[in-house]
């Protein structure tokens, strides 16, 4: 608060009057306001400085400032809609690295920590160099370190610099994201850097002193503590840090604004919006208590399926009424059944659906004059050009591989219908696709039965919790055709994700909730909207193709055990989450009998009943007995 009134007071002419009361009544409300998490200690730290400099506080003065000024004009930027809570973070933000001050920007996902970031850079015309934190990460991850050399050279292994002291030299914005995930023990590492002489000292080149570029800003983000894997920051570690708290935007006018700026149909616009927040809110507010019911990101979400699936230059395209209804599904039904949602699970049924589906075509009709249609199973089945395969009302993009003539899976029975519906109406978002369901549900079958239709590579990847980040992305190792005994070689050596990214395969993730903190955090960035990969090791970050390269990742339910925990909050936003519901008897017959057609009907019935009294019997000592084990039956 001090230091910015004395850098400030060089920049006033000698002579000339300014108001001092109000530039540091103001730029204390801009500070301490920042670091308090309600709106209610907000408006007493207000009342406190008012009081104290005897000046009266405009926060809509102080937040409309010639910041906010500025990047409403970005063209970079048309497509955000800057509300009051964005505004503040960002001028807040803006004022912080104005005087040099490492900031530290703490809020829950999907609130604009990194959006402000990047705006911040756009402005100022400065490079953004972002590294994810997590529970693995060493201090060389970001400082620098030793690594082997893939020249003949005679340094076999040199130095390389990282990403942070790039950053210094060059004068770039410097982000570290999730920086509470790190150890508290490797952020010690960057404490010279929160200083105000801003410098670093590489012990291993010699006690080599690196001063940052004037240029130079450091920025952290984090979620609060309270979720999976998720922690607060030491608070000797915050303490250096300018903190800010990002609050979510929670006004449906500001909602509905944010709609209007992202959806493409002028129609939709002007008569569906507000009644649409209205209806869905309301109603689902009714099966919840004291819990978030509709996210901003599952707003942006059904607005983007609405804007994908009826484009004009998409191969397949739904009228705006059956987007609207088929959107609605997609991010509020097809998921229900999940541990995440499972308060909502447990009271809601297929009447709860049908009613709520009732509302809205009801909703769809009086305003556009049409009846909407919805379907939960495949009805048309799958029809082949030189481009694509419809795949019951939606198309996927057919991949280079040839596409089989004979059918290897059963798509006929009721609940695989069903369930491949969710998957091809999530896969036309570019986000990558979550399964979850018990085991034996089929949740990599279809993944698989999908990329054969369509003629694609699929990767699958087991992952466990020994699974590290390399085991993915790849590593260094010896060159096996370099020859020279006395000089080895090392090379870089993709790992089976990084290939799968760069052969544009679709990739399979299974057992996703079994895999470590660091590896899935490690994975932040090639899921959210970034979509890329950096690998320090090539000090190269690798874009991953959304249109050619499709991500899959499929789990059990957490409460099954087995060493399965819950996914962070943040991690699953990332996804578009679909329930994978188990078969009934009726698809057991049907797809045992059309897979064993020689084996009597009569026969599989009595399998079918044996397999559901054994799995009732023993369900409660954990066992599970399902498709799998009725077809390794059927094989002997």
């Amino acid at each position: 608060w001090g230091n910015r009134y004395l850098v400030f007071k060089d920049t006033v002419p000698d002579g000339e009057f300014f108001d001092w009361d109000f530039f540091m009544a103001s730029q204390g409300l801009i500070l301490l306001e920042g670091r308090v998490r309600t709106i209610n200690e907000a408006d007493i730290v207000k009342s406190i400085i008012e009081k104290v400099f005897r000046t009266k506080l405009d926060r809509n003065v102080i937040y409309e400032s010639e910041y906010t000024k500025t990047f409403l004009n970005d063209e970079n930027f048309k497509h955000i809609h800057f509300t009051p809570e964005f505004k503040r973070l960002y001028v807040q933000l803006s004022e912080a690295l104005k005087y040099k001050e490492p900031v530290l920007l703490c809020g829950q996902t999907g609130c604009g920590k990194t959006t402000a970031c990047q705006l911040y850079a756009s402005q100022m015309k400065s490079r953004l160099i972002v590294y994810n934190c997590h529970a693995n990460t060493e201090s060389s991850d970001f400082v620098g370190n030793v690594r082997p050399s893939r020249d003949s050279g005679k340094n076999r292994f040199p130095w390389h610099d990282g990403p942070l002291v790039q950053a210094m030299i060059t004068g770039s914005m410097f982000l570290l994201d999730e920086i509470s995930l790190a150890d508290d023990a490797v952020l010690e590492r960057i404490n010279s850097i929160l200083e105000p002489g801003r410098t670093i000292t590489l012990t291993e080149r010699d006690g080599q002193e690196i001063i940052a570029q004037d240029s130079f800003r450091v920025v952290a983000t984090m979620n609060p503590g309270g979720d999976y894997g998720k922690k607060e920051l030491s608070t000797a570690l915050k303490n250096r840090f300018t903190e800010i708290y990002c609050h979510n935007t929670t006004n449906v006018k500001y909602i509905v604004a944010i709609i209007e700026k992202s959806i493409s149909h002028a129609l939709l616009r002007t008569k569906l919006v507000q009644p649409l927040i209205k209806v869905m809110s309301g109603f689902l507010s009714s099966y919840y208590q004291d819990q978030d019911i509709i996210s901003l990101r599952d707003i942006l979400s059904w607005i983007s399926f609405i804007n994908e699936t009826t484009s004009l230059g998409r191969h397949s395209t739904l009228s705006i009424q059956d987007a609207i209804i088929n959107g609605a599904c997609l991010v509020f039904f097809d998921q229900f059944g999940t541990c995440g949602h499972k308060a909502l699970h447990l009271h809601a049924s297929e009447n709860w659906k049908t009613e709520l589906l009732e509302k809205l075509t009801k909703l769809v009709e009086d305003k556009l004059g049409t009846n909407p249609v919805y379907q939960d199973k495949l009805t048309s089945g799958f029809q082949k050009d030189d481009e694509y395969v419809k795949i019951g009302r939606f198309s996927l993009r057919k991949g280079p591989n040839p596409i089989p003539k004979e059918k290897e899976f059963v798509f006929d029975s009721p609940t695989v219908q069903a369930n491949t519906e969710k998957l091809v109406r999530a896969m036309q978002l570019d986000r990558p696709v979550l399964l979850e369901g018990d085991p034996g549900a089929g949740k990599t079958s279809i993944v698989a039965a999908l990329a054969r239709l369509t003629g694609h590579k699929l990767v699958r990847i087991n992952l466990s919790d020994q699974t590290d980040i390399s085991d993915l992305f790849g590593s260094d190792l010896p060159d096996p055709f370099y020859t020279d005994d006395e000089e080895p070689r090392f090379c870089w050596h993709d790992g089976p994700m990084l290939k799968a990214i760069r052969d544009s395969s679709w990739i399979l993730l299974d057992e996703m909730n079994l895999a470590s903190q660091s590896v899935l955090e490690g994975l932040n960035a090639c899921f959210d909207h970034r979509g890329e990969i950096y690998i320090p090791e090539l000090d190269k970050t690798i874009v991953v193709d959304r249109n050619t390269t499709r991500i899959f990742a499929c789990q059990n339910p957490y409460n099954q055990g087995s060493a399965r925990k819950g996914l962070p909050q943040s991690f699953i936003n990332r996804f578009t989450s679909i329930y994978v519901a188990s078969h009934s008897d009726e698809d057991l017959l049907i797809i045992l009998s059309q897979l064993y057609p020689n084996l009597p009907r009569d026969l599989i019935v009595k399998m079918i009943n044996f397999n559901g009294a054994i799995s009732d019997a023993y369900k409660p000592q954990g066992y599970e007995f399902n498709l799998r084990d009725l077809i390794y039956w059927c094989d002997l």
